[in-house]
């Protein structure tokens, strides 16, 4: 924890940072999406694993970054990590939506949930690091 809480006091004292950092891991995830036929490993069962860890664990992080960018006046609080939490799962439809138009992937509503539950545990490790204020 204490690396994210690093992180997060660095983002919220620069906001233009952290609205670079989150732009630069939508790019990430957006690259990721348009690569046809990806996968991870050449055993089925782990390629399926590792994804969707994967598709949390991406989302985790968008929602710790984009919570930083909502926050106002250097103060992380509930409204800004809803407002990052929202966002985060907005850009996981649009994600799978574009995943349509790429050949060899198809989008999933089940992806959307298990990107949700990945927004959900990065609000979780925010709420965790004591970083928000009331």
């Amino acid at each position: 924890m204490n690396i994210i809480r690093i992180v997060g006091i660095v983002l919220l004292r620069r906001p233009n940072l952290a609205v670079v950092a989150t732009s630069l891991w939508c790019m990430l995830i957006f690259t990721a999406s348009a690569q046809p036929h990806l996968r991870i490993s050449s055993d089925d069962t782990l390629d399926l694993i590792l994804r969707k860890t994967a598709h949390a664990a991406v989302y985790a992080v968008l929602c710790i970054l984009a919570s930083m960018t909502a926050a106002q006046e250097g103060q992380l609080s509930e409204r800004s990590l809803r407002i990052g939490a929202l966002a985060s799962v907005a850009y996981a439809i649009t994600d799978e939506l574009h995943q349509l138009t790429v050949a060899g992937r198809h989008g999933s509503p089940i992806d959307v949930v298990i990107d949700a539950m990945g927004v959900l545990l990065g609000t979780a490790v925010l709420r965790r690091t004591g970083m928000l204020h009331a």
